[in-house]
């Protein structure tokens, strides 16, 4: 399949109206061009007729045919400007129009030539050639005048004198009424040109405004997920931490679907272009929709194609934001059954298609609700009715997202049946290479028991499988499949498996020997989040959303320490002896910041203007620097500035890294642009944080590692 992507602009809403008016300018331009050749071509016609008939000046025909020719091709070519070409056409009319006028017979037809000149001419931005007309005109008619009193058989009667006032009253009227016509349009365009410059003032302030209700609302939402960070590493993870936790990553989740949708809406959303792993995307996702749904009756299966490129280039941040409102999305309308997520991608001369499919066992779409999605402020059901959490804004910022990225959403939906949305996104690649990847030094044979009829919903087993199968597909790897834990037990003792994959539900049917098997063979145990296993047993718990790459990395491991280790993570990135400074005019953010880096063990200083981060820069030697962007007097960026040149100066360095709640569209494309070396928003989240800290303290391999359960 070979999916071109879509040539989508992204503008703001002033740029944008300037944008609209330009192409409604040229397009009435090209029209008013044509109407004027096709005028010509049919005068040119009647003048061959009538000059075949009367015995004009037949040599001159051909060269007015030339003159129509190259019109249309000066018209289809649209070689010179746009004025040059209008005034080569009407050099070509008034050739007509004198060639016609200078007859004698044809002093009583001038009024209507002129008068059709003039209507012409009307429809043009010209007054200069209006007036011209009028000189053509009058040297015209004076020349047929001229050549009837010479004739001489011309006789002044009253119905002549009233045919030349009628004919003088036609040519002034129409010419006066085309310069009219010229003027107010004039003046509409001159209107126009006002308008939209008050409109990108509005947009200008609007989105100052923007950046300023971002940075407001970010501050007391960074409160309270910093201090429940913090909390939870002082008091350890206990219900009310987590509602706190909830509540704080809902406000964080609301707040940027606003400000995603206002950007979209005033045509201001930028997208970025930065290396990034889907793994770690993934990974995000799902931890992020874990927090809300800790023990959902839905299950969540994540099949990522081990083909996509280890290191994708694209805006990371809104293909984050897609995979998380689509299946946020599905799993707010499916009460029963599960959601399937299968991402892969499909090689493309620039690069890779990234595809993104979600399918859900949900109450389906209509297709009127579909139109809403597309055209305006949604949410399901309508009217005052809820039928689900947030703003019903998730797929509408989707639709914006993808196309504002070149790429395209389609949606195959029936009502009580469910729904799958199909995303393409155009990505580079930035390192070949697959994202997933087995050792190929042990052997490998796998045995699946899943008991029968455990689904209430059957495609979700299907949904299992088909994670699965593409797993073995991808790595030729060995798989077994029972239905029946007594079938299981005989094939384990006559082959040589090294892997059983089961559910909690079944490691429940007989605990004993799963505990038992697991001191011979990896037991993966694929379980919901509240399981816990039998007190000193072996089997590896693989919690659930259940996602391809901690499959392959329990594939990997050689021992079950090896497999908890991959699946859980190290210890705690640690940055013991790191000294650093952060900037905030909000004395209870450098609170919050304080604990976050100490639990890193880093040693934090503060300071609550740049007039004072200057001060303890010059001071004191820090490794890192965390800046915010809006404090009075002295914003973050010209202090950065400040701080650098100072420390080049005395031949010193420091890394300066934005942490701030200007998070909108090009905040971190500006902030890299000033020479700052990583970007955070407020709120912090953990797996951003360690990324960014990874990469900007020089442990380059570790900033795009996969973040585990207990990194966040």
């Amino acid at each position: 399949m070979n999916h071109e992507p879509q040539n989508v602009k992204n503008k703001t809403a002033g740029s944008g109206n300037s944008f609209r008016v330009r192409r409604s300018s040229a397009q009435r331009t090209r029209s008013v061009h044509l109407s004027i050749i096709l005028i010509m071509t049919l005068t040119l016609a009647g003048m061959i007729m009538t000059g075949l008939m009367l015995s004009w000046e037949i040599w001159m025909l051909p060269l007015f045919a030339a003159g129509t020719v190259l019109s249309w091709i000066l018209h289809i070519s649209k070689r010179f400007s746009d004025r040059q070409r209008l005034f080569f056409y009407m050099t070509v009319v008034w050739m007509l129009v004198i060639y016609h006028g200078v007859h004698a017979t044809s002093f009583f037809d001038l009024a209507s030539v002129a008068a059709i000149e003039f209507a012409m001419l009307a429809l043009t931005d010209e007054p200069l050639l209006l007036h011209i007309g009028l000189l053509v005109y009058w040297f015209t008619y004076f020349w047929s005048g001229y050549q009837v009193v010479t004739a001489g058989d011309f006789v002044i009667t009253p119905l002549i004198v009233a045919r030349i006032i009628l004919h003088f009253c036609v040519v002034v009227t129409t010419y006066i009424v085309a310069g009219r016509i010229m003027k107010n349009r004039r003046m509409e365009i001159e209107d126009d040109a006002r308008i939209i410059e008050e409109l990108e003032g509005t947009q200008r302030h609007a989105e100052d405004f923007l950046i300023n209700v971002s940075h407001a609302f970010r501050m007391p939402v960074n409160i309270v997920t910093g201090v429940t960070h913090v909390l939870e590493h002082r008091a350890g993870d206990t219900e009310e931490i987590e509602h706190l936790q909830y509540a704080g990553k809902y406000l964080s989740d609301r707040l940027e679907d606003l400000l995603d949708y206002t950007e979209l809406e005033t045509g201001r959303l930028e997208i970025s272009h930065e290396p990034y792993m889907i793994a770690s995307i993934l990974n995000d996702v799902l931890t992020a929709l874990g927090l809300y749904r800790k023990e959902s009756r839905v299950q969540v299966i994540v099949d990522a194609d081990a083909d996509i490129p280890r290191v994708i280039r694209g805006d990371a941040r809104r293909v984050k934001k897609v995979l998380h409102h689509l299946i946020d999305n599905a799993l707010r309308y499916t009460e029963r059954g599960g959601v399937y997520v299968h991402v892969y991608c499909v090689k493309e001369d620039y690069g890779i298609n990234l595809c993104i499919e979600v399918s859900d066992t949900g109450r389906g779409i209509r297709a009127e609700e579909i139109s809403a999605i597309k055209e305006g402020l949604y949410q399901s059901a309508g009217s005052r009715k809820r039928v689900s959490e947030g703003f019903g804004l998730g797929l509408q910022i989707v639709y914006g997202i993808v196309h504002a990225m070149n790429g395209f959403v389609r949606m195959e939906t029936e009502p009580g049946k469910g729904t799958k949305i199909h995303v393409t996104i155009p990505q580079e690649v930035a390192e070949e290479g697959r994202c997933m990847a087995l050792r190929s030094d042990r052997r490998r044979k796998m045995a699946f028991y899943q008991q029968s009829g455990k689904f209430d919903v059957p495609v979700v087993r299907e949904y299992y499988m088909r994670l699965i199968m593409h797993v073995i597909r991808a790595f030729d790897l060995a798989l077994d499949r029972t239905m029946e834990l007594a079938e299981l037990k005989e094939m384990l003792k006559k082959d040589d498996y090294t892997h059983v994959f089961i559910a909690d539900e079944e490691y429940g049917e007989d605990p004993d020997y799963f505990d038992a098997l697991s001191g011979q063979l990896h037991v993966i145990v694929v379980s919901k989040l509240s399981f816990e296993p039998r007190a000193g047993s072996l089997v590896t718990v693989l919690r659930k959303p259940l996602y391809a790459f901690p499959l392959v990395e329990t594939l990997n491991a050689e021992t079950e320490a090896e497999a908890k280790k991959a699946l859980y993570g190290e210890e705690r990135t640690r940055y013991d002896g790191v000294r650093a400074l952060v900037v905030d005019d909000e004395e209870m953010n450098l609170v919050v910041a304080q604990g976050i880096f100490a639990t890193l063990g880093m040693s934090v200083d503060t300071a609550r203007s740049g007039k004072a981060a200057i001060e303890a820069a010059r001071r004191n030697n820090y490794d890192i620097v965390f800046m915010d962007h809006m404090m009075p007097g002295m914003d973050g960026v010209e202090c950065a500035h400040r701080i650098r040149s100072i420390l080049q100066s005395e031949g010193r360095e420091v890394k300066i890294v934005a942490l701030t709640a200007n998070a909108v569209s090009g905040a971190r494309e500006m902030f890299a642009r000033e020479g700052f070396q990583g970007f955070i928003a407020k709120p912090v989240e953990s797996a951003e944080l360690l990324r960014v800290l990874r990469r900007v303290l020089g442990d380059e391999d570790g900033s795009e590692t996969v973040m585990t359960r207990d990194d966040v």
